[in-house]
């Protein structure tokens, strides 16, 4: 499959290869775009559900508040106060009416597709139903207690309806804070102060009817009372107002008011708590905690529209970006491509230059793999890039004898080791490469071996060296046949006839001059021989030994010259001797 896909690649023509790449860079733009788009469109679909969840938050939170009603005059009705029933109607009635208010808000199709909670609405119907049913059975901490269990499902409800709008993971630290505020601290201080106003005042009640209180009853409540509190409130406004000024001008006048009654209704139950006796009647505890909770309510009420705003400011920010995202992308599309074009244009003509530049570049390979001079490249660092054939050749042939001048050489492994490692070369050393100008010739010796290497600087446009170019020549064979010949004429100037040279491992001209020095030798050698025989001979008196060998020489009758003067002579001391007397 890969070589598919490479085959398939390489019979590309440029103009398609440009092509594929424009189109795969205009999808590649438009993925960015997208994805930029659909993060935008989801963060304002993120902060739409923030403000579904909002709209519920209030009347959820508005629930809490007449079921503490409910829940306190009970206490106080079984307790002996029988004149808070019709208040407990009227908060019942309340709470029916905001109850069926919220399941019509819940179950609408904008709220619903954003925000579904309409499995816990129903759940809090069934059991205010039920709360109804049986709302004087069972003794009145346990008709407390059910109510305070149907308050705490109502603040699930608000923690899970912030977690499904997103509320509770809010980003802003304005909002954040007074989510935080207005789903938990705010409700918690609202619920002790409900708890201790039931309670309170339904013990009150009790003792302004004549009955007694266990100090248990007042133990229980003092825990209650002792939770009251602004301290957790007053930390989550102080990191609103350092978050935004606007939010100081607006709530700090609501969170002074709340925290003065809910100071004042704290001394006044815990004050009654620990002595056990109060001046105040069960009417006025009743309303110093209902003036608190109101004040925390206050203040929740105006907290909350303060998170629409702020909501509705961040979607309008994202709708701005979202339109200048749009806008500028459209721009970048339209620049991206016209750039694209000029880049890829200019691709091309590069390309087509380099494709050039790649086939003389591959000529002048196939020229230097075959021409017989050895070659070699090095890089900028000097590392060898390139070896001919010649060269490789040379290398395997006098590796043995390298390996052992030249610490881990191979001549495998030329290509990637460095022109540093012929360390007897003056020019082939770090700081000569650095600073070379132009070509040196260098004679270099490595064990028994002899080189003569140039070494030339590659240089581009800018006089900058690039790399290097050493071309090495094997002159070991010359220098021996030159140790040879001159070993051979000193000895036949010592009149030793018999060295020879050796032809093994010669060629070319040395070949010739060795095959004519041993020739020459040969000759010289044997008609000094024959020269010696013939006078040998003359000395013993023998004079028919003539000279066997053809020679050519000065005189043609070289070969017979001495025979015939030895001759002429014998002749003129016969002649001379038959004249004597006898």
């Amino acid at each position: 499959m890969a070589n598919f896909s490479k085959r398939f690649i390489t019979q590309l023509s440029v103009k398609a290869k440009i092509g594929i790449v424009v189109s795969l860079l205009v999808v590649a733009i438009s993925y960015l775009i997208a994805a930029a788009v659909l993060q935008h469109i989801s963060s304002i679909r993120g902060h739409e559900r923030e403000l579904s969840g909002l709209q519920l938050i209030w009347p959820v939170y508005e629930l809490i508040t007449p079921i503490q009603q409910v829940r306190g005059n009970t206490n106080r009705y079984l307790n002996g106060d029988e004149s808070v029933l019709p208040d407990i109607r009227n908060a019942q009635r309340n709470v029916d009416e905001k109850l069926s208010a919220l399941f019509s808000l819940a179950n609408s199709s904008d709220i619903k597709s954003n925000v579904d909670i309409i499995n816990e609405v129903n759940i809090v119907r069934v059991q205010w139903e039920n709360l109804k049913s049986t709302e004087f059975v069972g003794t009145p901490d346990e008709v407390f207690q059910r109510y305070t269990d149907a308050i705490q499902n109502l603040r699930q409800l608000l923690t899970s309806l912030s977690d499904k709008s997103g509320l509770s993971f809010d980003s802003e630290a304005t909002s954040a804070y007074l989510i935080n505020l207005s789903t938990n601290f705010a409700l918690q201080q609202q619920e002790l102060i409900g708890i201790t106003r039931g309670k309170g005042s339904g013990i009150l009640a009790k003792l302004e009817s004549g009955e007694e209180v266990s100090n248990k009853q007042l133990n229980s409540l003092t825990k209650v009372a002792a939770g009251i509190g602004m301290s957790e409130v007053s930390y989550q406004l102080k990191q609103v107002f350092l978050a935004d000024q606007r939010m100081d001008q607006a709530l700090r006048s609501y969170a002074t008011e709340a925290q003065s009654s809910i100071q004042l209704f704290s001394r006044e139950m815990l004050s009654f708590l620990s002595s056990g006796q109060t001046e105040l009647s069960s009417d006025q505890i009743w309303d110093d905690g209902t003036e608190a909770i109101s004040r925390v309510r206050a203040l929740v009420a105006e907290s909350l529209p303060w998170v629409k705003t702020i909501i509705e400011e961040r979607i309008e920010r994202q709708y701005n970006q979202f339109y200048w995202l749009l806008l500028t992308s459209s721009i970048a599309v339209i620049v991206a491509l016209s750039f694209a074009v000029w880049i890829l244009g200019d691709l091309k003509t590069k390309y087509e230059e380099e494709r050039e530049l790649a086939i003389r570049l591959t000529q002048i390979k196939q020229a230097l793999d075959n021409v017989k001079t050895s070659v070699m490249m090095a890089d900028n660092d000097h590392n060898i890039v390139y070896v001919n054939n010649a060269a490789s050749h040379l290398f395997k042939r006098r590796a043995q004898i390298l390996a052992d001048e030249i610490e881990n050489f191979e001549a495998k492994a030329l290509v990637g080791s460095s022109l540093t490692m012929f360390k007897t070369s003056t020019f082939l050393q770090k700081l000569a490469l650095n600073e070379m100008t132009h070509s040196h010739v260098e004679e270099l010796e490595l064990g028994n071996l002899n080189f003569i290497i140039t070494v030339v600087p590659v240089l581009n446009e800018a006089k900058e060296r690039i790399g290097t170019v050493v071309e090495w020549q094997d002159k070991t064979n010359q220098k021996v046949s030159e140790r040879e010949i001159k070993a051979m004429i000193d000895q036949a100037k010592g009149g030793q006839l018999t060295s020879r040279i050796r032809t093994e491992e010669k060629e070319g001209f040395f070949l010739y001059v060795a095959d004519g020095l041993n020739e020459l030798m040969d000759v010289l050698h044997n008609a000094l021989s024959e020269t010696v025989n013939v006078f040998d001979a003359l000395s013993h008196g023998k004079l028919d030994v003539e000279i066997e060998g053809e020679y050519e020489a000065h005189s043609p009758n070289c070969n017979q010259t001495p025979m015939i003067r030895s001759e002429n002579s014998i002749r003129s001391l016969s002649i001379c001797a038959s004249r004597l007397p006898v």
